[in-house]
Formats: structure tokens, C-alpha cells, sequence
């Protein structure tokens, strides 16, 4: 499963799996009318308990992370393995793939 992550500047408006954009969706959609952040999301002063118990509840590998303003700090990312969490360069390497999923766009969001 791969994640995209949807900001307002720097603040996290949704975090969209790739199951739910589907074909019979209209193209025009707003982004940030897709996802949610209830279960794909955890504060950046969490314990670290919370952060797996989260990871484990949840059935995704990556979480994003917030400061206390819901601005974008990072993301969590669990090897498939479960062995431990990805590097920058494991990310970065990945969003390369051809069916790398989403990849990386900067795309405006419309003034609400």
C-alpha cells in the first residue's frame, strides 16, 4: 500500500491510500476530498508503544507525522519485512520506481 500525502502549505489535510482513488471517480475531484488522517497519522511527541500499537492496529506500514499544528514533520515507513523502518534513501529510491505509486507532485490546493 502506498501513501500520498495532501498538505495546505505545511499542514497535513489527508493521507490517501491508492485504493481509494478508483477509476469511476470524476478527475475533477479535490485531493483533499479523498483519505483521512483517523489511523495514518501520529504526533511527533508520541511514545513510541503508541506509534506501534497504531502501525499494528491499523494494517498500513506508514504514518505521517505532525507537529502539535498538524504540520508535515515526517513519515514513518515499516520495512515489508517488519525488521525496522526505511531510510530517506529507501523512500526516495522507492518514489523512483516506475509503479512507484503517487510519486511526488506539488499541486495547488484551491482557495476554500
Amino acid at each position: 500500500m502506498r501513501l500520498a500525502l495532501i498538505l495546505d502549505g505545511e499542514r497535513l489535510v489527508t493521507a490517501v491510500e491508492r485504493e481509494e482513488v478508483r477509476p469511476e471517480l470524476a478527475d475533477d475531484l479535490p485531493a483533499r476530498g479523498f483519505g483521512r488522517l483517523a489511523g495514518r497519522v501520529v504526533r511527533d511527541d508520541a511514545a513510541l508503544d503508541d506509534v506501534c500499537t497504531l502501525l499494528n492496529a491499523g494494517g498500513s506500514r506508514r504514518l505521517a507525522v505532525v507537529d502539535e499544528w498538524s504540520h508535515l514533520v515526517g513519515l514513518l515507513s515499516l520495512k515489508r519485512t517488519g525488521s525496522g523502518y526505511c531510510s530517506d534513501r529507501e523512500i526516495e529510491s522507492r518514489a523512483r520506481e516506475p509503479a512507484g505509486g503517487f510519486g511526488s507532485v506539488k499541486v495547488p490546493l484551491p482557495d476554500r
